[in-house]
């Protein structure tokens, strides 16, 4: 379901936060593939505390290929939240704050989404 680059990856991003002790959780098609789905997976997709941005930043300064900045671009974009970009051995990585993000339901209504991590991967 991985090939060796995504599992390569995710085991440095894991690493890392475990020993700069970042909370951290899985979202996309990663946590997709987690609970069963079985769709390609494209990038990795992580949340983050706030209080950590800086310190992730710094950690990964030398991957950044696009710094923190809130990703809601227009009128018609269903996301709302604060992300940097990663690109680490060729692998995409989008990096989210989790406080304050919003996603836009079908009927065109705001959502706030849980400030609390959900599922950590161990």
């Amino acid at each position: 379901m991985f090939t060796n680059t995504q599992k390569q990856v995710l085991a440095f991003i894991v690493k890392t936060f475990k020993d700069n002790h970042v909370e951290y959780q899985a979202t996309g098609g990663l946590a997709a593939i987690v609970y069963g789905g079985t769709r390609p997976l494209y990038d990795i997709d992580i949340d983050i505390y706030k209080k950590d941005v800086e310190k992730v930043r710094s950690l990964f300064s030398e991957y950044i290929i696009e710094d923190w900045n809130n990703e809601l671009e227009g009128d018609d974009d269903n996301f709302d939240l604060w992300m940097m970009t990663l690109e680490i051995d060729g692998m995409s990585v989008d990096i989210s704050q989790l406080e304050d993000s919003r996603v836009r339901e079908v009927g065109g209504e705001w959502v706030s989404l849980p400030e609390t991590m959900q599922v950590e991967m161990k």
